[in-house]
């Protein structure tokens, strides 16, 4: 006898994202972007809560947020790149916090656009 087990709804880490940001607004407006792009959206208040995401499912993609007063956002992508290297990461940021072109990770400024979402996907890519 042959089977194959199949989670039936279960959608592809490559298809699923994590948005993590202290901003309800802005993690909303993000998470129905992608959702728009076809990706499940798993969403989480900051970044520790989308390492335990990363961790327990999987994600193809990661939007976490950065902040010019802190450096946690840096180290949070860091530690996932680190750990889920499977797991591409985009870093957001708001217009204050705007950085130069030196970043070690693809950035999106907030409030995104559907132009500049889609250069994040192909940059992280």
């Amino acid at each position: 006898m042959f089977s194959i087990d199949v989670q039936v709804g279960k959608s592809s880490p490559a298809r699923l994202a994590v948005v993590a940001d202290t901003d309800l607004e802005q993690r909303t407006a993000v998470s129905r972007q992608l959702e728009a792009l076809g990706f499940t959206v798993a969403q989480a208040s900051d970044g520790y809560e989308a390492l335990s995401i990363i961790g327990e499912r999987e994600p193809g993609i990661a939007l976490l947020r950065s902040h010019a007063e802190s450096d946690d956002g840096e180290r949070i992508a860091a530690l996932a790149r680190m750990l889920y290297p499977r797991t591409r990461i985009i870093m957001t940021t708001g217009p204050a916090d705007a950085r130069t072109g030196d970043d070690a990770f693809t950035v999106l400024t907030l409030p995104a656009d559907a132009r500049g979402l889609d250069r994040c996907l192909l940059e992280a890519a």
